[in-house]
This record gives C-alpha cells, sequence and structure tokens, in this order.
C-alpha cells in the first residue's frame, strides 16, 4: 500500500530516524534505543521498501556506534499510568519542553543531521534523507557532476538522519550563505514545510522549495517513487538555471528508456477456485479439488 508514516509518527510524538541503507539500519537502530533512553520518548525508524528489500554489505563492529549521551540524568522520564488532572498536564509540559528538545540534543551530540557535500562559495542547498539521500547523490553523476564540480558550482548537501524533530541548529548552520535550498524527499512535503518553519522571518535567509520550483511548476513528484531518474530531472533543471552547462547538455540529451520485450509463455490455469462459471468452464483443469461453489 503506497504509504508515508512519518506525519503519523510526528502526530505522536515520536522522534524519527530515516536509514539509507543496511549499514545505517544498524546504525540508527542502536541509536534509536539510545535516543529513547536519553530523551524518555519513543523512537521509531522509517523504513521504506528499497531498504528493506536490499542487499548490501555492512561493517559490524563492537566499537562502531561511539554514543556520546551528555547528563542523562537531568532529564530522566518516569512513566506514569497516571492520566488525569495535574500528573496528564505534567506529562504533557514534559512531552513539549524536556523531553523532544532532549532528543534534537541528542541527534546534535551525535552528529545524526550532517553536512556531506561543502564547497567555499555555495550557494545552492540540497535537503535530504534516508534512501533519496543516496539518490540524491547518483544523479548529479548520471549528469555527470563530480564532487569537485559540485563544490565548484556551490553545491552544498546535507543529510537528515532524524527527521523529527527537526535539529533548528544544524538546519539554520546548513543554509548559512545561500541562495536557496532544495528539499527532495519523496510523498507528500514533510521536510519542507518544517524547513520554511525554522528559516522563515530569518534575515536573508534563502528561498525554499521541493515539490515545486520557483515558477511554481512541478520539481520533484509527491506520488510513487522518487528514484535517481525522476532526482536527475528536477535537480538539472535548478542547475541549469543557475548555467551549469553539464545540467544544460543532459537535458537536452534524449534519455527515453528502451521498453523490454520478454516473451509470454501460455499458461494453462492449473487450479480453479470454484466459481459461478464452474459448470461451464472449458479451462477447468484436470486436478482441479475445488469443485462447484457451495451456496449459503
Amino acid at each position: 500500500m503506497p504509504c508515508a508514516s512519518e506525519a503519523s509518527l510526528a502526530d505522536l510524538a515520536i522522534p524519527t530516524l530515516y536509514p539509507a541503507d543496511a549499514q545505517d539500519v544498524l546504525d540508527f537502530g542502536l541509536h534509536a534505543q539510545f535516543l529513547s533512553r536519553f530523551s524518555g520518548l519513543w523512537s521509531g525508524l522509517k523504513i521504506t521498501t528499497p531498504v528493506a528489500d536490499a542487499a548490501s554489505t555492512a561493517v559490524v563492529a563492537r566499537d562502531r556506534i561511539s554514543v556520546v549521551e551528555g547528563d542523562i540524568g537531568a532529564g530522566t522520564h518516569k512513566p506514569s499510568s497516571m492520566l488525569l488532572g495535574a500528573q496528564l498536564m505534567a506529562l504533557e509540559r514534559s512531552l513539549h519542553e524536556v523531553r523532544l528538545p532532549r532528543a534534537v540534543e541528542y541527534a546534535r551530540l551525535n552528529r545524526l543531521n550532517h553536512v556531506v557535500q561543502r564547497g567555499s562559495s555555495d550557494r545552492i542547498g540540497i535537503l535530504t534523507s534516508g534512501k533519496t539521500y543516496l539518490d540524491v547523490r547518483e544523479a548529479p553523476r548520471m549528469i555527470g557532476l563530480t564532487d569537485e564540480d559540485l563544490a565548484r558550482y556551490g553545491v552544498r548537501i546535507l543529510k537528515l538522519g532524524m527527521i523529527f524533530p527537526l535539529e533548528r541548529d544544524a538546519v539554520i548552520e546548513f543554509a548559512d550563505g545561500l541562495d536557496q535550498v532544495v528539499v527532495v524527499e519523496e510523498k507528500r512535503p514533510f521536510l519542507e514545510p518544517a524547513v520554511k518553519e525554522i528559516l522563515f522571518g530569518r534575515s536573508h535567509a534563502p528561498f525554499v522549495h521541493g515539490k515545486q520550483d520557483k515558477e511554481g511548476r512541478s520539481l520533484f513528484g509527491r506520488s510513487g517513487e522518487l528514484d535517481a531518474d525522476s532526482i536527475a530531472a528536477g535537480l538539472s533543471r535548478v542547475l541549469a538555471a543557475l548555467g551549469v552547462e553539464a545540467a544544460r547538455a543532459w537535458r537536452q540529451r534524449p534519455r527515453a528508456r528502451a521498453a523490454l520485450s520478454l516473451p509470454l509463455l501460455a499458461r494453462s490455469p492449473y487450479y480453479c477456485s470454484g466459481c459461478r462459471a464452474w459448470r461451464r468452464c472449458r479451462q477447468r483443469p484436470p486436478r482441479c479439488r475445488a469443485g462447484p461453489p457451495r451456496r449459503r
């Protein structure tokens, strides 16, 4: 079923980590446990089908993850089943004023959100997360741009490991000095409005967009899968407007995909479930054990 559960997790105030591959699943799986203990909240992982069904290698070592927890005793949360009156008010106040800020602090201490591409004179920033991050890294290579080219053209990339709650300081530091920020995410906008809320009203704030470009035209789809091809198509339009020649040349190049012609074999039915046309069916296999449909 096509779905996106991060909005539901955010409504339930559950800090959500978004792994990009099997390595992230292992690493974030450990972080999720420490994050929950550190903040006093449930924690969750968003794992998409390409990540769950993919085959890849991962590094496993006892000392691979070095967790920084800070002063955990200052925010220890004691769960309670007393959900009435003053106790309920205290829990709600603790949720918004203590525990969610502690989740953000855990992300900051352990660098769950970090810049992976930076240049000396960046003009445009790409903010993404999870499996989409891998496609964002692949898309420039399809266009013909290396990491050195991205740095030369002033492209900065931020990979978010925790998509809720969003680390405010990480977004502000990432957007500093940029002209525009492109949020690349699958399905409906989730990170885009959160980034806009953080940067709104700040002096010299960059223009933030994602699903639509500056002219209001569709840039990244809201439905279906967001793969490297569709991301390359959207990013090439943004980069071509900045004068990146490789992006202009790629957009003018024909990119029609060759249709696969697969041999189709005639297959006779093997099992008959017993439909209403059972008595008149000429395709009924000899070994059908379904029999005529039962009448109530």
